[in-house]
């Protein structure tokens, strides 16, 4: 997925797609007014064109692939349901995403001309899996009992917030990492302080 210098591999390609209505709604990064918008489009950051057909010009792409994702969006939309990434199922999700979009608020269709691209690259941010912790940040096992010796905080382990974000695993790890240490202490010292294993 990251791959480019490697000439034998292709780097992956995504595109952000969205159109006039989201545009006026909300921020794209960090652009939000409408002159960083036209300075973005004059230098090439940001594609807009009337059309799909246009837009998937831009983006050297087959025009019938991004009507087809484009329609297929917009069903899901309507249906409420993303059947590719799950959007807006969870809780935090249904929080953070606009409450006067239904029936899903994490769910907009792209249909008001004119219509926007901007290529996305993936990065690391956090992660939403790993081995499973008790309170005092040793790993378990899956049947739930502590594999001894064995601590894991941050990225290294779930996820204390279920989502991920720059940054946001910072303080799970340390606080995680704190709290092994501390038990660690307990048990190096022979204080006859055992806490209570799971």
């Amino acid at each position: 997925m990251y791959e480019r210098a490697n000439e034998d591999v292709e780097a992956a390609t995504f595109w952000l797609v969205f159109d006039r209505r989201y545009r006026r709604r909300y921020p794209i990064g960090s652009l939000k007014s409408t002159w960083q918008i036209d300075q973005a489009v004059e230098q090439g950051l940001l594609l807009r064109s009337d059309t799909i057909d246009g837009l998937a010009e831009q983006m050297h792409m087959p025009s019938h692939n991004l009507q087809t994702t484009v329609d297929e969006w917009n069903e899901m939309c309507d249906q409420g349901r993303d059947k590719y990434f799950h959007r807006g199922e969870d809780k935090y999700q249904q929080f953070i995403g606009d409450p006067t979009v239904v029936p899903n608020p994490c769910m907009g269709p792209v249909k008001e001309s004119p219509f926007y691209g901007i290529r996305i690259f993936p990065g690391d941010a956090g992660t939403r899996g790993g081995p499973q912790t008790d309170q005092f940040a040793r790993v378990l096992r899956a049947d739930g009992s502590v594999i001894s010796g064995l601590f894991a905080g941050g990225n290294a382990s779930v996820a204390l917030l279920g989502t991920q974000g720059a940054g946001t695993t910072l303080a799970p790890a340390m606080t995680e990492g704190f709290i092994a240490v501390k038990y660690m202490q307990h048990l190096a010292r022979g204080s006859g302080v055992i806490l209570e294993d799971r």
